[in-house]
């Protein structure tokens, strides 16, 4: 039996620093693709609202083990980094911030779902 990886993700490109509903989804991976080698920085915040304050979620919180703020990337490489979830707030943010001058195209990827499967 073949498995339905798509009815158990919601996959999109992503603008860094956009807000985003994670209702009904535990986790998400954000992906970058950078133009230079170097360093980049992730920042997850979160809010129960898509216009309100948003607030800092501490990197302990969302990953385990791994430094947020420095990020080695080797130019044209995918990188990604997995986030929980759990306990943050309806709406989160994820800003990537390239050192440097690089440039970078961005993905999210929303899983664990509370439901499946996903409806877009």
């Amino acid at each position: 039996m073949k498995r339905n990886l798509y009815g158990s993700i919601k996959a999109m490109p992503y603008t860094s620093g956009t807000a985003v509903d994670r209702q009904g989804y535990l986790s998400a991976v954000v992906s970058a693709s950078v133009s230079a080698a170097g360093t980049l920085a992730v920042a997850v915040t979160e809010c129960d609202t898509a216009d309100g304050s948003f607030t800092a979620v501490a990197d302990e919180r969302v990953v385990m083990g791994r430094n947020l703020s420095n990020i080695s990337v080797v130019n044209d490489e995918l990188m990604a980094v997995e986030l929980d979830l759990v306990g943050c707030k309806r709406y989160i943010k994820v800003t990537v911030t390239p050192g440097g001058s690089a440039a970078a195209t961005y993905a999210l990827v929303l899983g664990d779902p509370t439901h499946l499967p996903v409806e877009e």
